[in-house]
């Protein structure tokens, strides 16, 4: 199951996401540095398919120091999910 993210599309398989994804995701679309390109579907293994932040990364990105975020874009490109 996908579930659609991004404040344009809440809906998963036609069931609403509710307010906890909404909220995460306008938390960290808030950030100047999140890699966020605004294709947030989250797979099956809670990988977008956007960003391929994990649900964790997605829900902590405001909490991460610069370092931790650079570490991590480094990483997405050549993670698959």
């Amino acid at each position: 199951m996908e579930i659609y993210c991004c404040s344009c599309t809440h809906l998963a398989d036609n069931v609403h996401v509710g307010a906890d994804i909404q909220h995460l995701v306008e938390k960290h679309l808030m950030t100047d540095t999140s890699p966020c390109i605004k294709k947030c579907i989250l797979n099956s293994n809670g990988f977008c398919k956007g960003c391929k932040r994990s649900r964790e990364e997605i829900i902590e990105w405001s909490e991460y120091s610069e370092e931790t975020k650079q570490f991590i874009c480094t990483q997405l490109s050549t993670r698959n999910i």
